[in-house]
């Protein structure tokens, strides 16, 4: 009889939570219990050095050994593995049929937490396992960490009783890019644990791969087992002993090379830690956590792969990690990591638990989360504090420079609500780099020492005006008045190169000539919506400024560039319905491309998040807003990019085009529009295209990769415009908007700001409504709050934990103004009551 099975998309693992660190390197949990894509080395694809040739599910796991009373003893992997060679023990179903992986795994994830519960018939017990790196808003140290917590539960399914021994095994990679390296290895034994270091000696201390790993058992009496290389050496040991041995043969995998007649790391060389203990009846249960740490902090700066091809003789530029101005080996890690267990774990979770508590529906939160994936999978953080984010990546290489300021411009509103600092170190750097003449770089080109200049991306005309906004927009949300002083000469600089070079007939907008910004494989001439909206977005953000700078001279000038923009936008590229994607009537091109793009008004995206205004007459914003959704929405597939009249299906595409960019659905595109929707009041709209967005991704098994230029796309980290989207959150210094959009009566919404999160709360009860304002973490300064009542007109306000403010009432729109600066901190509130 045939063998016959079904096998569903759903059981393939493609993508999982990323262990590790920002900037610290990661590997990948997956659903499957195997641990992948490793970069904590210093390699590729996130950093530059090659790949270990290490089998990925042999770096990293976990087994239980364990004897039912009256049986014999098994050992389990905790993985469904998959069947050649696992763990990298060779031939086991032929040699080693008492060990196998587990039958089951049921998992759960949410950023940066993985669970997973192993089950298996052959098991007396079930093993529920919850794995995370500490990731902490605001606190960029402690999101920082080379390392890993790996909490355990075993709870028995028999009344017998059970020996249960539990190890991690950790291959020894250290130096694994030198040939003469020796293998060393330090135990050390204390009174709540055990640490096993794991180093390389005779390795230039300036290589890449230089550095060391620690694994720590959480228990005073755990054992351990060092420096075994031929699986006969200990599965078979260890199949008949209740605790590892404590035994250590490192110096015999340090085998003498008969060529050179000196000892070199020779034969593969891993390493166990372990705890035991014994469950005496049925659902007794015992708890027991690992750690495991790195320290590799010779991190190099590469080059964007186009880079690399035109020149390979470069000087390697020394970044460094972060985490080194702290630590100096790994053990220092593991044992930071152990002495701030409790309170790196509580605000880990704490942080999770108030991001979840919200009223927005949990799928919508959940595909917001899986966003937070990208900082481990793809940052930079360098020992001087530099940082960026990889444009996108594929398991063999990296897509793009670091910190594109094109994409950025999406993705980078995450970073600036959750890591104020690591936001402004970017626009630091890329400060640092501007051009003589004002214009700025792509990106970074993989190092924080030189910009991404070949010539593909030479001179886009999108990338001048993303630079201002993004580098002021941190000054409005933070209130950081030193940091809008040192950027103000760069920014009049970048608006300068745009009004007196980019500007050909002084009509106030900027002319395309080609496929000269994000949209790369989009020929735009003329004056464009995309181009357009956002240099009326970046001179609002410098009027605004200017303005508070006293630069009157600056405010203006721009404000009169202003004008002249905002008036061709609404006169040359309206056509009654949308903006058009361009219009070169009366240019060397000339014709107008009435294409309706869905970042025709990406503009306006970017003023709300600081409450700026409107880049356009209010009545065309939202006719226009209506129109793409109903023009280039299609329910189950998603956001097209671009449509035009005329167009059924797909639009036809030239044999001349290298990349598909209309027909295409751009994730990060399509959750900054869900923002823009949340914002705009069109909720239910920005749901279900959200929940398109999210469904495209379950199904296709990539829920925490999301594509576009490869994989762990830097743009999708739009998605936090959605959160703030949904509570209508402006900030301007100290000055607050909550405008909550959802229609629910009583809501909860999370929030973040320039030194913290917090809660926006809505209450209603009888004719009063109570809004509170709680704050979670860090100290929210308030100036001003204006508030947007769901009551049609406001006939009264009280504000508790507050004296000394006036109130000006507007219909459903009430404005309080404090006569002194409120000091919100987690121990206090305010609440707004209105009747």
């Amino acid at each position: 009889m045939a063998i016959q099975e079904t096998i569903f998309r759903a059981s393939k693992p493609r993508s999982g939570i990323a262990l590790g660190g920002i900037g610290t390197g990661s590997f990948e949990l997956r659903k499957d219990g195997i641990f992948r894509n490793w970069t904590i080395f210093n390699n590729l694809p996130q950093f530059g050095a090659a790949k270990p040739t290490a089998s990925e599910d042999s770096i990293l796991y976990f087994v239980v050994r364990y004897q039912e009373q009256g049986k014999l003893p098994q050992l389990k992997l905790l993985q469904i593995d998959e069947g050649d060679n696992p763990a990298g023990i060779m031939l086991q179903f032929y040699t080693f049929r008492w060990i196998s992986g587990v039958a089951r795994i049921d998992h759960e994830a949410n950023y940066p937490f993985a669970r997973l519960k192993f089950s298996d018939p052959d098991m007396p017990f079930t093993v529920e396992m919850e794995a995370f790196s500490p990731f902490i808003p605001h606190d960029v140290k402690n999101s920082a960490l080379p390392g890993v917590y790996f909490d355990f539960s075993i709870t028995s399914r028999t009344k017998k009783k059970v020996d249960v021994m539990l190890f991690m095994v950790a291959k020894h990679l250290p130096g694994y890019g030198v040939k003469d390296r020796l293998y060393r290895c330090q135990v050390k034994p204390a009174d709540d644990h055990l640490t096993v270091d794991l180093s390389c000696e005779g390795t230039e201390t300036t290589h890449d791969t230089w550095g060391d790993l620690c694994l720590a058992s959480l228990a005073k009496d755990s054992t351990w087992f060092t420096g075994w290389s031929h699986r006969h050496t200990f599965y078979e040991p260890v199949l008949h002993l209740k605790k590892l041995p404590n035994t250590d043969h490192t110096d015999r995998q340090n085998a003498e090379d008969k060529e050179t007649g000196r000892k070199r790391a020779t034969w593969d060389n891993f390493n166990a830690v372990a705890f035991s203990t014994t469950l005496t009846a049925r659902r007794r249960q015992f708890q027991h956590s690992f750690v495991y740490a790195w320290f590799f902090p010779n991190l190099y700066g590469d080059a964007t792969r186009k880079k690399n091809q035109e020149d390979n003789s470069r000087e390697r530029r020394f970044e460094g990690h972060y985490y080194a101005n702290y630590f100096n080996s790994a053990a220092e890690v593991a044992r930071y990591l152990i002495e701030n267990r409790a309170d790196l774990s509580a605000r880990t979770h704490a942080f999770r638990k108030q991001f979840y508590d919200s009223s927005l529906p949990t799928d919508v939160l959940d595909q917001v989360n899986s966003h937070f994936n990208t900082f481990a999978t793809s940052s930079w953080l360098t020992k001087a504090g530099d940082f960026g984010i990889q444009e996108g990546m594929t398991v063999a290489q990296p897509w793009g420079p670091l910190a594109t300021i094109d994409v950025s411009m999406y993705g980078s509103i995450m970073v600036a609500a959750l890591f104020p600092e690591l936001d402004a170190a970017t626009w630091r750097a890329h400060q640092r780099l501007q051009y003589d003449n004002g214009d700025v770089a792509h990106g970074l080109d993989r190092n924080f020492g030189a910009g991404d200049t070949h010539e593909g991306v030479k001179s886009r005309l999108d990338l001048a005006p993303q630079y201002v906004i993004q580098s002021l927009r941190h000054y409005f949300l933070t209130g950081d008045r030193p940091y809008l002083d040192e950027f103000w000469p760069s920014v009049k600089k970048a608006l300068e190169y745009t009004l007196t070079q980019r500007d050909h007939d002084g009509d106030g907008m900027p002319e395309m000539d080609g496929a000269g910004s994000s949209y790369d494989n989009f020929p735009m001439f003329g004056p464009a919506s995309y181009i357009i909206s956002q240099w009326i977005a970046a001179l609002q953000y410098a009027v605004a400024a200017a303005t508070i700078l006293g630069d009157t001279a600056a405010a203006e000038r721009y404000g009169a560039a202003l004008a002249k923009a905002r008036v061709g936008y609404e006169t040359k590229l309206w056509n009654g319905k949308y903006f058009v994607l361009y219009n070169d009537q009366g240019g060397k091109h000339g014709g107008r491309d009435d294409g309706c793009l869905s970042d025709q008004m990406i503009g306006q995206w970017a003023l709300h998040p600081c409450g700026l205004g409107d880049i356009a007459d209010r009545r065309k914003l939202d006719r226009a807003l209506r129109h793409i959704w109903q023009r280039n929405f299609r329910a189950g597939d998603g956001l097209f990019n671009c449509r035009w009249p005329g167009d059924q299906w797909l639009h036809p595409v030239p044999e001349t085009c290298w990349y598909d960019q209309a027909n295409t659905f751009w994730t990060g595109v399509e959750l900054g529009f869900a923002g823009l929707l949340m914002y705009e009041g069109m909720v239910q709209e920005a749901l279900e295209l959200i929940r398109t967005v999210d469904e495209r991704y379950r199904h296709a098994g990539r829920y925490f990769d999301h594509q576009e230029w490869g994989g762990h796309y830097f743009r999708a980290l739009s998605a936090w415009s959605i959160i703030s989207g949904a509570l209508g959150l402006a900030i301007n210094g100290t000055a607050y908007t909550f405008a909550p959009k959802l229609p629910d009566k009583n809501l909860r919404l999370f929030f973040s700001y320039g030194q913290g999160t917090g809660h926006f709360e809505r209450t209603m009860k009888g004719r009063a409504e109570v809004n509170h304002i709680r704050v979670h973490s860090g100290t929210m300064r308030v100036g001003s709050v204006q508030l947007v009542s769901r009551l049609p007109r406001v006939q009264a306000v009280e504000v508790s934990g507050a004296s000394g403010y006036q109130v000006q009432r507007q219909g459903a729109r009430v404005i309080i103004t404090f006569e002194r600066e409120m000091q919100i901190t987690p121990a206090e509130g305010l609440t707004i009551t209105c009747r």
